[in-house]
């Protein structure tokens, strides 16, 4: 059952003080002094109360491990002045909340026990051939902004999975495997509009707002406003070459530093996110149980990929295509591919062969930016802990992965704007998952070798995170994840939102 403006019209003039006013069979009950009536007396878009058809699906985030966080309300916003309007609610009604476009916050800040401000809706995408720029809205995902650069033979820096918000991935930087060929996703903005903590809505650009425009390219979201829409960069999109390769269970270190070698020689024509992943679900794998894969895109042709990769093959050939029995897809989710495929496409085509929509449901994230690459001695390490894996019921695909995140992001100062991880090749990243078959015990375990395994690996990787992979845990996040760039990020956030209205457990420290 929607909230629309004339119920809540009609509730707001019931003059019974603090009564309990039950909306409907089945649905939460609304006090006068929560105050969502005077919200939705003048609201564009609607707002969902526990218990209103579509409310469960609005309120669930990607990550299942924040499920239970329940919003007071979602509130639907389908216009700027919606976002205004609940900045103001939030402000006079001292109501926690959080700012929501897709939803994929790692760490679960997307997700809050008060007002859930949903701008999803908000997803018209336009292009402007004379220019060359394309004008996102808030909610708009990378699917929706790939279906309107299509027609147009013009990319952008996108991120991977399909539904992720634009938003998000442009304010925390924004990997893809176009990175290391145009830079971060942030690195292509050149305008944004942004709903600042007073309800004010200004242009943040390089000659307005410069200072607001410095610190939303790498601040992540929900830490200086809600930006309400951007202005990005496009580019060619040429035919590629896209690749998925997995290798019979053998020299697992020789390939990965094959791998990193491979990335490194050829900076911004390759991007690559390579991994070793479990053959099947089990404690403790052995060696062979475990192998190496690679997924990713080369700028030129088919026969100029498998020229440079002449250095890979000679550590090992890949298992090829018809002889895959017992090796698990890259991803769990995503299109169909054959493995050991090198196949050269469109952009757009090799785009989709490599979209997917990993990671989903119960999962935790930690992970380091690397400098020039994981040395010897890391990747003995990292290996090492793969083979303490505690067991679950599902086979583990994201127990150490490297993500080319160097080429063109490089090609920047770090003090350019607030995103600072300008002197990394690769980030390092574990990703445990887990389904609802394992136990409390059985996920606690997991969780502790994780914690191990991380700590263990620091003296082989820098003390630098990606903001948009956050991770509760980290003892100094703020150095994390803006390093130097971080008094200059707390000035821009003591003068854009001096009371700390946006504010949650990871945002900017004033």
């Amino acid at each position: 059952m929607e909230l629309n403006r004339r119920r809540l019209l009609g509730l707001s003039g019931l003059a019974v003080a603090a009564a309990v006013v039950p909306l409907s069979a089945g649905c939460s009950f609304i006090r006068d002094d929560d105050g969502l009536s005077a919200l939705a007396a003048d609201f564009d878009g609607s707002i969902l109360l526990p218990g209103d058809p579509g409310f469960a699906l609005a309120a669930w985030p990607n990550n299942a491990n924040y499920a239970d966080v329940i919003p007071k309300a979602v509130a639907i916003c389908v216009s700027i002045a919606d976002i205004s309007r609940c900045i103001t609610w939030v402000r006079d009604t001292g109501s926690v909340f959080a700012v929501r476009s897709g939803g994929h916050n790692y760490a679960g800040f997307s997700t809050t026990s008060g007002l859930l401000v949903d701008v999803r809706y908000m997803n018209a995408v336009t292009f402007d051939p004379a220019t060359g720029l394309v004008q996102i809205s808030a909610g708009a995902n990378n699917q929706e902004v790939a279906e309107c650069l299509r027609p147009h033979g013009v990319s952008y820096p996108a991120g991977r999975c399909p539904t992720v918000g634009i938003g998000g991935l442009i304010l925390g930087g924004g990997w893809g495997f176009a990175a290391t060929r145009h830079g971060a996703t942030c690195d292509s903005l050149v305008a944004t509009d942004v709903v600042l903590a007073d309800a004010s809505v200004v242009t943040a650009s390089p000659d307005t707002n410069a200072d607001l425009f410095w610190g939303v390219r790498g601040a992540a979201g929900g830490n200086l406003g809600v930006n309400a829409g951007f202005s990005l960069k496009t580019y060619a999109a040429p035919n590629v070459t896209v690749f998925n390769l997995t290798w019979p269970p053998v020299k697992h270190v020789e390939l990965m530093d094959a791998l990193q070698t491979l990335q490194i020689d050829h900076p911004t024509d390759l991007s690559t996110r390579s991994k070793i992943v479990m053959t099947t679900a089990t404690a403790k794998p052995s060696l062979e149980q475990l192998c190496v894969t690679t997924t990713g895109l080369y700028w030129g042709s088919k026969a100029d990929f498998i020229e440079i990769l002449q250095p890979v093959l000679a550590v090992a050939n890949p298992a090829p295509a018809s002889d895959q029995t017992g090796v698990p897809r890259s991803e769990r989710s995503g299109p169909v591919r054959t493995e050991g495929d090198i196949v050269e496409l469109t952009y757009w085509e090799g785009r989709d062969y490599l979209a997917t929509n990993d990671p989903q449901g119960l999962y935790v994230s930690k992970n380091s930016f690397l400098g020039e690459r994981m040395s010897i001695e890391g990747l003995n390490e990292m290996v090492s802990w793969m083979r303490r894996w505690p067991g679950g019921s599902a086979a583990q695909l994201n127990m150490g992965l490297f993500f080319a995140f160097g080429g063109a992001v490089r090609d920047l100062p770090t003090d350019a704007m607030a995103y600072v991880h300008r002197n990394s090749n690769f980030l390092f990243q574990i990703e445990p998952e887990w389904t609802p078959r394992d136990s409390p015990a059985t996920v606690a375990a997991m969780t502790s070798w994780l914690d191990d395994y991380y700590d263990a690996m620091q003296p082989y990787v820098l003390p630098e995170s990606y903001q948009n992979f956050p991770d509760r845990t980290l003892a100094d996040f703020g150095s994390s994840y803006y390093g130097a760039n971080l008094p200059r990020l707390q000035s821009v956030k003591r003068a854009y939102d001096p009371d700390n209205v946006f504010s949650f457990a990871q945002s900017i420290p004033l």
